[in-house]
Parts: C-alpha cells; structure tokens; sequence
C-alpha cells in the first residue's frame, strides 16, 4: 500500500475511533447527544392553577395494612405492588420487610433479620422484586445482596465489588446507585454482579446528591433514572445505552443542573425559593407519568398522559381528591395499573364516615385510571 494512502487509513480509522470514544463517554456528560422521546410541558404553573386528580384517576381504594405485634411498620421507604402482594420496606426502625395482602391490607410475614452473622445485615438499603425469577432481592449493608423467595426463606447471598445505596432490578440486569468519588452514579451489573457498564461517573461530578427514589421501574419498559437538579427523567436500556425518556419544560424561570453545578447545597436552596425546578418524585406505569417538582420552593404536581402526551399541573396545596378532599402525601410508587399514595397520618378533618382507621400502621391509597 503507498504510503500516503495507509496515512489516509490510519488517520480515518483514527477519526472513527475518537468519535466512538465521544460517543460512548462523553454522551453521559452532553444530554444534547441523547435522543429524547417526550418533551413534558410543565411551563403553565402558579398559585391559581388547580387539579381534581379524580377526574384523571376516577377509580380509587384504600388499603389499610394489618396492625398486629409482628406487623407494625415503623415508616414506609419503599412500596412494592407485585400481583397479590405488597412489599413494605422500613429500613430505619423495624430494619424489616414486611409482606401484606395487596387486595385486604392483611400481614402475611416479614423478611430480614438484623445481626453480624451471615445470613443477617445492619444497614437495610434497598429492595427490588425480580419479576423473571419471583424473587426478592435486598441490598444490605451497602455492599451485599440478599436473595429472598415470597415465603422468606433466604436462599443465597453475593458481595458487591463497590459501594451502593440504591438498587432495581430487571430482565436479568442489577440497576445500582453509588455515592463513591471513584465510582459512577449508575452501575449496571449482571445477576453474577459483573459490572457491564457504568453512566455519569462521579468524579466529573460537581455535584452527588442522593435522591430518596432514583430509580423507577414500569414492569413492561424497564428502568428510569433520575439525577439532582436534572431536568431530564432517563431511560436506562441495560448494559447497551441510555436516552431521555421525558424532558421535562419548566420554561423561562426554570434553574436547572447545568446552572446549579457551581452552586453549593445552600446557594441551591436559596435559588429554588425563586425558579421552577428541581425533581423530587418520579413514578410511571404505562398509561400516565407523575412527576414531584419545585416552583419558588412550593412542591407542585404534574401528571402526563402518556397516550395524548399532555400534562395537568398544578401546586400540591390546590390539588383535590374526591374521596379525602385533598392530596395528603406525595404519590411515590407505581403499578402496572395504579399509583399509590402512603398516608402516615389522617388529618384530623376527615371524618370517621369517610374512613375510619383502626390501627397505627400507615394507610395505603390507589389511584387508578
């Protein structure tokens, strides 16, 4: 081959490869290289705008979790709905998941046992049915996952190379948060814990915050992922590639992470008391999406209909609900068909003709289409 032309392919192989190397890492830093599949309109908010959620979700039910001796939950962290079964994560004062009825609210057992040994942990983390297995799988400790089948038998453990604090798990792929400087936000593993790929390393990262709920699942898509002071909800295809499922538009007085990244945790909070912006809750399932945002510090509410792809927002203080008249907690969970709210407490208001609750355990409240 002349000279010049093995130049020429050396050089075009050499362009290639930079741009795959682009591609490949520095998609995770430049959201403009992301393909985006819905732009949410979240522009039209103030203290007038108003939302009656029945008129959306026009089927409602309440659940009421069994209060007995083995069944008191502390706080609800997380809430699994799969089939029959409600799964009830308290990772702080019971260290406990606790199973119930998902139809009548009745407690069938708890899972999970709080010691040294090996067969026990101290930190209680995270939790994620695995719906290809029917399994239970538990992070603990920061660093271990617990296998668990629905009659709480413990059948096997594994060791995490890294640190996590969240966890999701689907179609065969572990889906974990880490906090570390020398790891990503985003590690994806398979069931033998080999990690696959990694997004949004944290060492570029001027700011790592924890979310309460980073990531979400819909059982027919998979997972979605949500960042600190991140405008875009993403949708994460296992160890192939990750995308922008939904933009969200706060519009002209949106502040927004790129704007945030060289403001401290106060100048932040500061901020928000006077722009839109700041994601708090995300939840899906196949026919609608909820998101929790921030508009000069009140929380506001936006549900997009993923058929019409149209929104209705509107402050959580003006949003009503048919059977208790208000929203009273944040819909933080999801099903294939319903939303869920966990009422801790009942405001004093409601009378005992609308609901009576019996016992002390929080109340379980499903939305529906």
């Amino acid at each position: 081959m002349p000279k010049d032309l093995f130049m020429k392919h050396n050089c075009l192989f050499l362009i290639i490869l930079l741009f795959a190397v682009f591609i490949g890492c520095d998609s995770q830093k430049d959201n403009s290289l992301m393909a985006v599949s819905n732009i949410w309109d979240c522009t039209s908010v103030d203290n007038s705008s108003a939302l009656n959620i029945t008129d959306i979700f026009p089927r409602a039910e309440t659940i009421e979790l069994e209060d007995t001796e083995e069944s008191t939950v502390g706080r609800i962290n997380k809430l699994i709905a799969q089939d029959s079964l409600l799964f009830v994560l308290d990772k702080n004062l019971a260290k406990k998941i606790f199973i119930f009825n998902s139809e009548t609210g009745k407690f069938i057992r708890s899972i999970g046992t709080i010691g040294s040994g090996s067969d026990e942990y101290v930190i209680l983390n995270d939790a994620s049915f695995d719906e290809s297995s029917s399994l239970l799988k538990v992070l603990c400790n920061n660093n271990k996952i617990f296998t668990y089948n629905t009659n709480g038998e413990l059948l096997h453990t594994q060791e995490l190379p890294f640190r996590a604090v969240n966890m999701e798990i689907f179609d065969g792929r572990y889906y974990f948060f880490s906090d570390s400087q020398d790891a990503s936000e985003v590690i994806v593993t398979d069931n033998s814990l080999k990690e696959l790929r990694s997004y949004f390393p944290n060492k570029d990262n001027p700011i790592i915050h924890m979310l309460v709920h980073p990531f979400s699942k819909n059982p027919s898509e998979g997972i979605c992922y949500m960042r600190y002071m991140d405008n875009n909800i993403y949708q994460i295809h296992g160890a192939d590639s990750i995308s922008i499922k939904y933009q969200i538009d706060f519009g002209d007085n949106a502040y927004l992470r790129s704007m945030a990244e060289n403001d401290g945790e106060e100048v932040i909070k500061q901020k928000l008391k006077h722009y839109r912006g700041r994601l708090k809750y995300f939840v899906e399932n196949d026919s609608a999406a909820i998101i929790i945002f921030f508009e000069k510090g009140e929380p506001c509410m936006s549900i997009f209909n993923r058929k019409d792809h149209t929104s209705h927002t509107a402050p959580v203080a003006n949003i009503t609900e048919n059977r208790f008249g208000t929203l009273i907690s944040p819909i933080e969970y999801s099903s294939k068909n319903g939303f869920y709210e966990v009422i801790e407490f009942l405001p004093e208001q409601i009378p005992d003709t609308v609901f009576k609750h019996s016992g002390e355990n929080p109340i379980i409240h499903v939305i529906r289409k």
